[in-house]
Parts: C-alpha cells; structure tokens; sequence
C-alpha cells in the first residue's frame, strides 16, 4: 500500500536542458525525432530480416533481434516524452505514468546490459572455442539465455520501485538509494569482452544512453558479411531484368500530339498549386504555436504526404508531354512505384487517423481534451508514416525476387506502378498478382470501413442535436471531408476490381484518367478542405494580411514624411 504522502504529488514536471534558451526548443524536439525514427526504423529493419531470411536464424542473430527490440522499446518508452518536452513545451507527466515511464526506463536498461553479456559471451565462445562453438550455442540455447535476459531483467526495476515507495516522501532515503545504486552497478559492469567496435558501444553504453540504439543496427548487424549478403540477395535483380534497362511512359495512348503543351502546363499547375498550398499549412502550423493541436497535426501529416505524392509522380509526368520525354530507368521506375503506393498508403491511414479524431470530438466531446492529446497524435502519426512501408516493402521484396522483364517496355500509365509493372513482365504472375491485389484491398478496406463506422456515428450524433444551427454546421464540414474521402476511395475500387469483373472493361484512357483524377484531386483539395475553411487558419491569415497592410501603411506615411522634409 503506497504511503499517503504519494498524494501530495499528482503529477511532475520535466525541466529538460535547465540552461537550454527556449529559441532552441524546436531544434532540440527535430535532433530527438531523427534520433527517435532512425533508431526504430534501423532495428525494425532487422526484425523483418531475421523474420524473411531464414539463413540469419542463429545464435548470433538472434541475440541480435533481442537487441533491437529492446532498443525500440528504450527510444519508445524515453523520446516520446522529450520530444514532447520541447515541442510543445508540454513537460507535465502525470505521477502513475512517471513511475511507469521509470520502471520501463531502468527495465530496458537492464536488458541491454544482459543482452551485451550473453553477446560477449556469444563471440567468446566462437572466437577461444571454434570447434565446440556449434555444439555449446545452438539456436536453442540461445533462445533460452535470450528469454531469461527478459525475464530476469524484469528483477532490478522491480526491487527499485517496491524501495522508491519511500523515495518521495520526507523520510530518510540513504538506504533506499544504496540498494539502488548497488543494483544499478551490479547489472551494469557484468559485461566487458571481445571485439574493437562492440568494445566501443559497450563503453558508449555507460556513457550517453540514446547513442547506443541509434548506432547498435550499424555496429553489430549491418556490418556483417551475412545481413548485407541477405540485402543484396533482397534486392538484387536476376538476369532477366537486365534485358530491359528502361520503361518508356506511354500516358494516354489515345492522345494527339497537338494537345501535350496543353495537358503538360495543366499537371505543372495541378503540382505547383499542390505545393505551395500545402507548404503554406506547414510553415503555419510551424509559426503559429495556437494551430499546434491534435486536429492541425493530422492536417501537418496530411499536408507532407501529398507534397511527397506530388513530388513523386508529377514531374516525370509533366516531363513526359512537356519534352516528350517519356522514358525512365529500370531503377527509377522500380523506385517511383514503391514511393507512390507507400504515401497511398499514408494517406489511407491518415485519413483513418482523421475520421478518428473527427469521430472522438462530436461523439465523444467532453472526453475528447483527455482522448486526444498532442503526444497521442503525434504518436499515431509517427505509426502511420512507419507502418505504411510495411504493405509497399512486402510488395517490393516480392516483386523484385520474382519478377522478370524479357522485353516489352512500354508502361501503360501516367506513373510506374505495380498493376502497370506486372502486365510487362514474362514471369508467371498468378501469385504475384494475388498477394498484391489482396495487400492493396487491406490496405483501402481496413480505413475505409472505419472511416464509415466513424462516419455514421457522428451522423447518428449529430442528428441528436437540438440545435439546429449546429447540426448544419457540423453537416456542411463532414460533408466536403465525406467527399474527398469518397472520390479517394470509390475510383480506386472501380478501378482495382474492373479486371476481376465478368464482361466489363475500361479503356486504358479511361483507367489513367480516374487513377489521375483519385489520385491528384484530393491533394489539390485538402489545404481548402480540411485547413482554409475552418475558422482559426482564416482567422491566422487575416491577421497577417492586416499585419501586411499596416505595414505597407506605415512604410507610406515614412516616405510622406521623408519628402515633406526635404
């Protein structure tokens, strides 16, 4: 039972760099987020390594993956917070989720220094007993010390926070802090053995505690003859594909040559207006600290995604009518299709996200302050942007191992793309085509059906209200979001599912039109949409304006004066 001094406490604040001036504070947030990304991004691509490649299944690589996962669960228990700290200057944390937030902390740190032991202990036994190193360190073996590594980790923090019940209060804590720091030195200098550059973390490991998660991918797993052996192997090109070293993009093939000016200078202004439209919402979410809310950080989200869209397709496409200049490397165009289905994945999950948020703040109206708070978006879009690489990487991987090329070259479509990619290829594309038709489903079925579930509660709500004001309100805004959902969805089904319909088809113009249309109309739209319409931008730009005009005015009245004088 906690003592009733714990009371007097409901929560802390995290005070960070106490010398830090707060002009830095974005800075520092931007520094922690690479640090954050670029260590779960590097560790969980050696998860899905292990997870593919069956030849990396051993001992040493699965202390590996025990290392990894521990040092994503480090950097998502720690950065979250930090980055939040200078942010949104947001350094309140509440009591409960302090003492959890500690346990995890001490917990991982604990399992990376039994995980640095069983490692040394791992290239001991390989390096002084090669001969007997397959009998003593099987996969079975390891997998055991790997559990216990988990399990016992959990023993540390454990007797650390029973004695930190007495930690805050106003009694004598000498003892307390002893056993603490008994235990912390106990668990952190078992580890000392073998190898230059593991010697290097291991003593960067008691230094700095974030540079080690960071670097662990690189030093004990990307730089090993096997892993990069499995990468080459993964992304190799067999030897059919070098019969074709690159596509030519047809576009529309019912096009006349006098009408590429015009649909050329059309898809610059459709890319240019996508542009600006969406970098002026993030330049004001970065300037203005009143728009850094849970609903503008999904707008931020949204925003970035479709300039990375924009930037990804248009281009070539303004290229290929501009100059007729339609041709694209094998490599380019193998990249171009996993970016256009990767941000068409984000896009479906941020629209999720979206109708979430929209679903939480009229169902759920007084909880909603609590539900959805800066650090819960903010983490929800940090998991989009890294699960949406998930679908297209599998579909890469697959398509890349599988696929041959043995001649015909010309693409069908505005853009590379997987559906365009495959009617080219001399392979047998049964499977192919099945895995990523069902991945293209999953990844527009889960968000689509609940953005409807979501989209039907709020109805039901708002046809509740009394007010009947507010109801119209609150239709016209889900209405012209319905819309955009509608036409980036509806067209994309029409047009996965046409080849898989008895007695319909659709002409080539026809599909590169509505793909277009789906896929470029909502980027337009969504500044107006979801950002420009509602009241705290438009009130946001007024002021700058008027801040413009008075500007200009007082400049006039200086150069009155200045010629009244002469």
């Amino acid at each position: 039972m906690l003592p009733s001094n714990y009371t007097r406490v409901s929560e802390f604040v995290i005070v960070g760099f106490p010398g830090l001036h707060p002009s830095f504070y974005q800075l520092v947030a931007w520094f922690f987020f690479f640090i954050y990304v670029t260590t779960v991004v590097g560790n969980f691509l050696l998860v899905v390594l292990f997870a593919l490649e069956r030849s990396l299944q051993k001992p040493m690589y699965i202390i590996m993956l025990s290392l990894a996962l521990s040092d994503i669960g480090f950097c998502t228990v720690a950065l979250p917070k930090v980055i939040a700290r200078w942010w949104w200057d947001d350094a309140g944390i509440s009591f409960y989720l302090c003492l959890i937030q500690k346990q995890l902390i001490h917990y991982f740190g604990t399992l990376n220094s039994l995980i640095m032991m069983t490692m040394a202990m791992d290239r001991y036994l390989a390096i002084c007993y090669p001969l007997r190193y397959t009998k003593l360190m099987t996969n079975r073996t390891m997998s055991l010390l790997t559990a216990m590594s988990w399990v016992s980790a959990m023993i540390a923090p454990g007797i650390t926070t029973i004695q930190s019940s007495q930690m805050l209060s106003c009694a004598d804590i000498s003892s307390q802090s002893r056993v603490s720091f008994s235990i912390a030195m106990f668990s952190q200098w078992k580890t000392f053995s073998t190898c230059s550059s593991q010697l290097c973390i291991i003593s960067l490991y008691y230094v700095p505690r974030l540079l080690p998660p960071l670097l662990n991918p690189f030093i004990y797993c990307l730089r090993t003859k096997e892993i990069k052996a499995s990468l080459a192997k993964m992304f190799e090109v067999n030897e059919n594909y070098t019969r074709v070293s690159e596509f030519v993009i047809v576009g529309f093939p019912g096009l006349h040559p006098s009408f590429y000016q015009l649909v050329a200078w059309f898809f610059f202004f459709i890319y240019v207006t996508t542009v600006v439209g969406n970098f002026l919402l993030v330049v004001l979410f970065a300037l203005e600290r009143s728009l850094q809310k849970p609903m503008y950080i999904i707008m931020l989200s949204l925003a970035l995604s479709d300039i990375g869209f924009a930037t990804v397709a248009l281009p070539k496409v303004i290229a290929r009518w501009w100059w007729d200049d339609g041709t694209i490397s094998f490599h380019t165009c193998l990249f171009q299709e996993q970016m256009i289905h990767y941000f068409g994945t984000l896009n479906s999950l941020i629209m999720m996200t979206m109708a979430m948020d929209r679903y939480l703040a009229i169902c759920y109206p007084l909880r909603y302050p609590m539900l959805m708070t800066n650090q819960t978006m903010s983490g929800l879009t940090v998991f989009s942007w890294m699960s949406a690489t998930v679908s297209p990487a599998i579909g890469t991987i697959d398509f890349t191992r599988k696929v041959a090329f043995c001649g015909p070259n010309r693409i069908l479509h505005a853009y590379c793309d997987a559906v365009s990619l495959t009617k080219l290829s001399c392979s047998n594309m049964a499977a192919i085509q099945a895995s990523s038709i069902g991945l293209a489903y999953f990844v527009l079925f889960v968000p689509f059906s609940f953005i409807i579930f979501s989209y039907v509660n709020i109805i039901v709500t708002v046809m509740r209200m009394a007010n009947a004001q507010g109801r119209l309100k609150t239709f016209s805004t889900c209405a012209t979001q319905g819309c955009i959902i509608l036409i980036y969805y509806i067209p994309r089904f029409v047009v996965y599912s046409t080849p898989y319909i008895p007695n319909l088809t659709m002409t080539s113009d026809l599909r590169i039109g509505l793909t277009l249309f789906y896929s470029l109309f909502p980027p337009v739209a969504n500044p107006f949409i979801y950002c420009f319409r509602t009241k705290e931008i438009r009130a946001i730009l007024g002021r700058w304006r008027q801040g413009w005009r008075n500007s200009r005015t007082e400049q006039s009245k200086l150069n009155t004066v200045a010629v009244i004088t002469r």
